[in-house]
């Protein structure tokens, strides 16, 4: 219950007459955050570090995957020749990074794996010096459900494939300066930066030169881009034919004979570093549920769930429509 006080409050007629009664909260939560802003983010039921340090403060075995999650990422940006240590120029400025965790799910909601991703703080980047033009296109959600009923209607198979560092393949023109990234100082060489010479997650130009760099690859392969949608690739050969969606580095591939499907992923590979996921079963926080007679249906429960459980809802009680069906 709030407590009320009374305190005297000058008005026109004089001085030391009660004034109005202020009301002060009693709340025992007052200050503290809602679960939802507290350091650790949920994922699935899961705690997801959001800084290096939170990794300190996890149990030794949860703190363990994270770390090995990270190593798994930094040997990819070695191999991959992201960068050089240089010393800073005079002049310049250096743009920060951070780590990024996440707990990876299929459709059920249970555990793939986890994954750490080094990313730079674009915010810091300066227009003209540091970046210049920063547009990449994505897939409509319109061409995801006309393809996957095109597909049904000709007996095509689906599948679902996912660019391993997709970001660290594009190419950048510009001179960038990363500070070293946390937990992963090279011993002696503290006070050099990252000269970046390819792109990485978190570069404001970093969508567009990966964009760039599939569109080359595509093209290359023979698909032609679409005109509604850049975002969708069709190609035509041997009267077969086969399609791609892409959408940053999840790609749907739609062929009728596997064997364009083999070819185009090992043509792929030559240059990027591409991981078959099956049948399409998951994408966009789609569910995607193929029947016998091979038509596909489409829903988000496990997106539902989580967001009912991120409000604390999932114990609410139901109704069978939960909205005026008139409105």
């Amino acid at each position: 219950m709030r407590e009320l006080t009374e305190k005297s409050v000058p008005d026109s007629e004089g001085a030391g007459q009660p004034g109005p009664k202020l009301r002060h909260s009693q709340r025992h939560n007052k200050g503290v955050p809602p679960n939802r802003l507290s350091l650790m983010a949920k994922g699935g039921g899961m705690e997801e570090p959001t800084t290096w340090q939170d990794i300190e403060r996890l149990p030794a075995d949860e703190a363990e995957k994270w770390r090995k999650a990270a190593t798994e990422e930094i040997d990819s940006l070695h191999k991959n020749e992201t960068w050089r240590l240089v010393e800073l120029p005079a002049g310049r400025k250096t743009v920060g990074c951070k780590w990024v965790f996440k707990v990876k799910q299929d459709a059920e909601g249970d555990v793939q794996r986890y994954k750490a991703r080094l990313v730079a703080k674009g915010y810091s980047q300066i227009y003209g010096q540091d970046y210049d033009e920063t547009f990449a296109p994505v897939v409509k959600h319109t061409s995801i459900r006309t393809l996957l009923s095109m597909a049904a209607a000709k007996g095509m198979q689906v599948e679902h494939l996912d660019i391993k560092t997709a970001f660290l393949h594009g190419e950048i023109e510009e001179d960038i300066y990363m500070q070293q990234p946390p937990g992963f100082e090279e011993p002696g060489k503290k006070g050099l930066v990252c000269k970046l010479q390819k792109s990485i997650y978190g570069l404001k130009q970093a969508a567009r030169a990966w964009n760039e760099k599939l569109n080359q690859l595509l093209l290359k392969e023979g698909f032609t881009q679409g005109k509604a949608d850049p975002c969708l690739y069709s190609r035509l050969r041997d009267n077969r034919w086969t399609y791609i969606l892409t959408y940053v580095d999840d790609l749907i591939l739609a062929h009728e004979e596997r064997q364009d499907s083999h070819e185009i992923v090992q043509h792929l590979n030559k240059e990027i570093e591409v991981k078959e996921l099956g049948s399409i079963s998951y994408y966009l926080g789609i569910q995607i549920e193929r029947e016998e007679n091979g038509t596909f249906l489409l829903n988000q429960k496990q997106k539902i769930k989580d967001l009912l459980e991120c409000l604390g809802l999932t114990y609410a009680n139901e109704v069978s429509t939960p909205m005026d069906a008139d409105f």
